[in-house]
């Protein structure tokens, strides 16, 4: 029985070339999404930590803290998410996100 074979072959591999670039960037991203999901964890315990000292400045009580350190994180977190895109300004309207893959290219 015949071996099947891939309907497109693969490119020719040239011993000379490395992924040195894409290494790099990979290396690159998986730093920045580190310091990201620190940041993130760092968000989410500032209002604990802070807790003695809001209650003493803002006069407080505990179970109003941790409304604000629980459902108003939770309701504020997705609300203020929902403006992480940065709206078309005038004169510069390409009618996409920042996040997509080709923005302002027509």
């Amino acid at each position: 029985m015949p071996k099947p074979t891939s309907p497109i072959p693969a490119p020719p591999v040239d011993p000379g070339t490395s992924d040195v670039p894409a290494e790099r960037a990979a290396w690159a991203l998986l730093l920045f999404l580190t310091l990201l999901n620190i940041l993130n964890f760092v968000d989410r315990t500032l209002i604990a930590s802070l807790g003695p000292l809001l209650i003493a400045d803002l006069g407080l009580s505990r179970t109003e803290l941790g409304l604000l350190a629980g459902f108003g994180f939770v309701l504020f977190t997705p609300w203020s998410g929902s403006f992480s895109g940065s709206p078309p300004t005038a004169g510069r309207d390409s009618g996409c996100s920042p996040a997509a893959s080709r923005c302002g290219a027509r």
